[in-house]
């Protein structure tokens, strides 16, 4: 195991005590304003907890909800916002806004910046005070960078020929503020995102914890100066206010993770032309994300790290792979299990993924299932698949734990299709990434512990495969060593599946190549919030509007597709961009909502 972990202590970055609330009360933090500003600020715990509120309200959701609105998967609870929104999306029904939430953490980011400097971290030396400082600093200017990266993929859209991000607050705002703001244009939008990353990483690191030598970056060697190059009251003092106790909060590869994200959506077909970002910009950014080790550190179990229960039950404070940029704490528990396990075992089978995801896994040589060379046999569908269908979809007559599932019409008493609402599966299927089977629900019940992916590598090695292939076509690599086919190539060889097709797409241009790795990054990132917002910024509209399909087994070897009954996607064109809320557009009358919402 030693080889592909990296040991740190965890920091919870979450450890406030202090609680919102109300999420509508966006400028006026309840528990905090009890108290006089000034004496909340007096005091560094308080500050701390002031700051760990943006943290409470991190955007990361840990199991699958937007894919729930796509083809690649519904729910079988009746009552769910995403289920809804996929036949009727309404502005004063939205399930993707961030509105609330991101102006509340960034309001509290805002109050914290305002007053970090009257905060005595330190109050005998005035160069570990500054450390404290700066770091507060840089964790400030990175989770606000993060917040407004959330409002604007959540709330860009055209007003009147112009695309329009999000009200820009660079200071909180109290009963006294005008709130009745215009929407700037997106590249002011996108500048202001960009400016507070760079401010970010002129104050953190890229990554917290300790040291041992003041070469070890130029932050410790800037204060060693300061120190009057004492080494020992340097490395002291910087391991107190960079060190193990901040691993977990934002940091400066964080901070780049962020930013590549960014400008790999504003590159995107709904954004550029407005944004002024190209797909060169997008490459750098995902390139140096990667760094140095490009392919070759490559996590060679980033794909299916969620089976490795070994890692899982020895995940210590802050242990890390190659795959992990940012991860949740480790809790243990049996909550994901318990919603999506099948009923047999106990669960509610909540997230049914769907045929149209499945066709989407190509054979193990690499082939789609509809080439003719692929080997695939309709009356065995599963057989000599890409492993990682298995690694993220329970089938018919796959062994779980010591159950037989049944999805089929011929199972009349737990798991059928459309057997009971609210049970079971509605597709055929049920959800496996991301869940231990050694969790039982029943008796004894045995929990177990997980973590999740805030934000991981492959996504970075995809998104430089996508702006790559844009830029310079399936085989160029502008200055960074790989292209689109390299990338490729080691993540298919990785999961285990040939990649001689990869060699033919290439070879049939840019356009082939790009639906090659659309497909691939659904595949990867499947059941990971990223499908709906994929769709949108590349403005296709025929996979959006695709209606999930099931497979229905009346025996064990026969079946037929059909459409996932009671089920819609009824997205119109204008649905590309998501709308401001309603309720805020009625408050003031500046705030211009998107074209088509109106």
């Amino acid at each position: 195991m030693n080889k592909f972990l990296k040991h740190t202590t965890w920091a919870v970055a979450t450890a406030a005590a202090l609680t919102l609330a109300s999420c509508d009360d966006v400028f006026e933090p309840a528990v905090e304003l009890q108290l006089d500003i000034n004496s909340v600020f007096s005091r560094p715990e308080n500050a701390w907890n002031f700051l760990g509120n943006a943290y409470i309200l991190l955007p990361f959701q840990q199991m699958p909800q937007s894919d729930l609105a796509t083809d690649d998967c519904v729910s079988n609870d009746e009552g769910n916002q995403w289920r809804r929104m996929g036949a009727s999306w309404r502005k004063d029904q939205d399930p993707t806004t961030q509105w609330q939430q991101r102006f509340g953490a960034i309001q509290y980011i805002n109050i914290f910046l305002e007053h970090v400097d009257d905060v005595k971290f330190a109050l005998t030396d005035e160069v570990r005070n500054q450390m404290f400082a700066d770091h507060a600093k840089g964790e400030a200017y990175g989770m606000r960078a993060l917040n407004y990266y959330h409002l604007l993929r959540a709330h860009t859209g055209p007003v009147g020929g112009k695309i329009l991000g999000v009200p820009i607050h660079e200071a909180s705002e109290d009963g006294s503020s005008d709130f009745n703001q215009s929407r700037p244009e997106l590249r002011a939008c996108i500048d202001f995102v960009l400016s507070d990353i760079e401010k970010c990483l002129s104050y953190l690191p890229d990554e917290n914890g300790d040291v041992d030598n003041i070469n070890a970056n130029p932050f410790i060697k800037k204060y060693a100066a300061m120190y009057g190059n004492d080494g020992e009251a340097a490395l002291f003092s910087y391991n107190q206010a960079f060190g193990e106790s901040q691993i977990g909060k934002m940091c400066g590869r964080y901070a780049k993770a962020i930013r590549a994200q960014l400008m790999l959506w504003a590159a995107s077909p709904a954004y550029s032309a407005a944004s002024g970002v190209t797909w060169e910009d997008a490459a750098k950014y995902c390139a140096e994300v990667i760094g140095d080790k490009k392919i070759a550190g490559m996590d060679q179990m980033g794909h299916n790290w969620f089976t490795n229960y070994e890692w899982l039950d020895a995940l210590g404070n802050g242990m890390m792979t190659d795959e992990f940029i940012w991860r949740s704490g480790k809790g243990q528990s049996s909550d994901r299990e318990s919603d999506n396990f099948p009923k047999s075992a106990y669960g509610n089978g909540r997230v049914n993924p769907t045929q149209n995801l499945v066709d989407a896994f190509p054979m193990a040589n690499g082939y789609p299932i509809t080439d003719s060379r692929s080997g695939y046999n309709a009356e065995k569908p599963y057989e000599g698949r890409d492993p990682r269908l298995s690694d993220a979809v329970l089938v018919n007559g796959e062994k779980f734990g010591e159950i037989t599932i049944c999805t089929g019409t011929y199972d009349t008493k737990t798991d059928g299709i459309d057997l009971k609402s609210g049970e079971s599966t509605r597709t055929g299927y049920f959800l496996k990434k991301f869940l231990r089977s050694d969790v039982n629900l029943g008796e004894p019940k045995v929990e177990k512990y997980h973590t999740w992916a805030y934000i991981r590598m492959t996504e970075f090695y995809l998104g430089y495969a996508e702006a790559a292939n844009e830029a310079w076509g399936p085989d160029g690599s502008g200055s960074y060593g790989m292209s689109a086919v390299d990338v490729l190539t080691a993540i298919r060889q990785r999961a285990g599946v040939e990649t001689d097709y990869i060699k033919e797409v290439a070879a049939a241009g840019k356009d082939a190549m790009r639906e090659f790795i659309h497909n691939e990054r659904r595949i990867e990132l499947c059941f990971e919030n990223h499908r709906l917002f994929d769709l949108r910024r590349w403005k296709d509209l025929d996979h959006l509007r695709e209606m999930p399909r099931a497979i229905e087994f009346s025996s064990e070897t026969n079946f037929v597709i059909r459409d996932v009954r009671n089920e819609a996607r009824d997205y119109k064109d204008y649905m590309i961009y998501g709308p401001i809320p309603h309720s805020e557009c009625m408050k003031f009358s500046n705030l211009q909502q998107n074209d088509g919402w109106n």
